[in-house]
């Protein structure tokens, strides 16, 4: 069996509930893979791979291993907006 902790990433430590209070627990989805009946390892290797690639683990943990200011962050935002934009635009034509 593999499992794989990473915190979620829609949740800000710092942010504050409706009474004004901080989360005291930290948040965490669980990517839990067992093994199947006739299952090689291979194969459940491989299961568990693709799931922890779609929940995006491996992208936000590359994401987080060095700071980025909060300027360079709004203009990646921007510019994936920009980008979305011209795509939905074109699709129009």
């Amino acid at each position: 069996m593999f499992r794989c902790y990473h915190r979620n990433g829609n949740e800000n430590p710092l942010s504050t509930d409706q009474n004004g209070l901080r989360p005291q627990e930290k948040r965490f989805q669980l990517v839990e893979v067992k093994n199947r009946e006739g299952e090689s390892f291979e194969a459940m290797l491989r299961r568990f791979t693709r799931s922890v690639q779609h929940e995006g683990i491996i992208s936000e943990a590359r994401r987080r291993k060095a700071f980025e200011p909060p300027s360079v962050t709004r203009k990646k935002q921007i510019a994936a907006k920009v980008r979305k934009s011209r795509k939905s635009t074109e699709k129009n034509r």
